[in-house]
């Protein structure tokens, strides 16, 4: 909570015509969705966390042009997951379980996307990151982002 509200700050203020594109990894969207995912028996239900999703959520719609989610298939996601050298929650399950675990993920993500793109019209873009490598990946996002920017 703490990060994307910083963050936020940050980008608030550093907002200027010099930056026509500000690329975010893990920003909002994904800490709102991970939250929900992996607080929903802890936190995530209750009131004075909704309040805070609610003001968080609004405030980062006032800064965002496009959201892009980037997805690939269970099993490129599981192969990914699996091969990667730090460690993951899922990495040592079965694919049905890796692909259930991105089920609750892509359910989460795309209500998060629904209610930020409702506040103020920010345009979603869902791009597929199947087996590409990542420079050419960051082309083909640029590529179809570039158009949707002011």
């Amino acid at each position: 909570m703490i990060r994307v509200g910083a963050l936020h700050r940050f980008l608030a203020r550093a907002e200027t015509p010099r930056h026509r594109l500000i690329v975010l990894d893990e920003g909002p969207v994904f800490v709102l969705g991970w939250m929900q995912v992996f607080g929903a028996g802890r936190f995530a239900g209750s009131a004075s966390y909704q309040r805070w999703a609610r003001r968080t959520l609004v405030a980062w719609a006032a800064l965002l042009d496009v959201v892009v989610l980037l997805d690939a298939p269970d099993l490129v996601l599981a192969d990914r997951i699996r091969s990667r050298a730090k460690p993951h929650w899922v990495k040592d399950q079965s694919d049905p379980e890796i692909a259930a675990f991105a089920a609750r993920f892509r359910a989460v993500f795309a209500a998060v996307i629904s209610d930020v793109t409702a506040v103020n019209g920010t345009k979603h873009l869902t791009v597929s990151a199947e087996l590409e490598r990542p420079e050419t990946l960051a082309w083909r996002v640029l590529q179809c982002v570039e158009p949707l920017l002011p």
